[in-house]
């Protein structure tokens, strides 16, 4: 099994186009680079060429490696739980940061970073209103102290939380004035930008094994694989 590593992009971006959308220039693509890993690995190549009797769960690519034919079936790799928890997480993140900026007016960009209690990069982030709503308080009433204070400059202000029922999902949480003409990458609405564990969700060695086995499963386990 090769494995080609595709980059998600926003559409339009150069990267995008790096893989061809259409689904059989895409294969005639890989097939151009699967044959020059092969060369490079000095492997004789008689034969490469898409299969123009393509079916479902049959070869994609007919090729000749060292004299034997096989053929070679591409599929995408997609990580649904992973997406799942990146999108949940980029949610809660949102709504955290729009439920503050209803309550606090901000004249400039700030970034708040907010610690889970738990590691909440292995699962979808709590949905729990009730302490959302009080870890927003906690955050509103302190933000806008340190502004009205001018302490907020160009440097974290790492503050715990004190509210039992906010603690339940989350430990602390820190404000990041970002400099003059720069940008956050957190989800964000009215110069108000959370991190509420975005930037972390990893893909996990189970979550990858559980995709590749049923990968193998779906398709016809009677095709030879290279």
């Amino acid at each position: 099994m090769i494995k080609f590593q595709s980059t998600f992009a926003p559409q339009g971006s150069f990267i995008k186009k790096v893989i061809p959308g259409e689904k059989r220039q895409a294969e005639f693509y890989l097939s151009i680079l699967f044959a020059q890993y092969l060369l490079f690995n000095n492997t004789l190549i008689d034969k490469i060429e898409l299969n123009e009797k393509d079916e479902n769960k049959g070869a994609d690519i007919n090729a000749r490696i060292n004299g034997k034919d096989i053929g070679i079936q591409l599929t995408r790799l997609v990580l649904d739980d992973y997406l799942s928890r990146r999108n949940a997480a980029f949610q809660k993140s949102f709504l955290l940061a729009r439920d503050i900026a209803q309550r606090l007016t901000v004249n400039f960009q700030v970034n708040i970073n907010i610690f889970p209690k738990n590691a909440a990069s292995k699962k979808i982030p709590s949905r729990d209103l009730k302490s959302n709503n009080s870890l927003v308080d906690e955050i509103v009433q302190n933000l806008k102290t340190e502004i009205d204070n001018n302490r907020l400059e160009s440097n974290f202000k790492n503050i715990v939380v004190i509210n039992k029922e906010a603690q339940k999902i989350a430990k602390s949480y820190s404000f990041y004035r970002i400099p003059p003409g720069q940008f956050s990458t957190f989800p964000g609405i009215n110069n108000i930008y959370v991190n509420f564990d975005f930037d972390s969700i990893h893909i996990t060695n189970s979550e990858l094994s559980r995709q590749i086995d049923k990968i193998y499963e779906n398709k016809n386990t009677s095709q030879v694989k290279y």
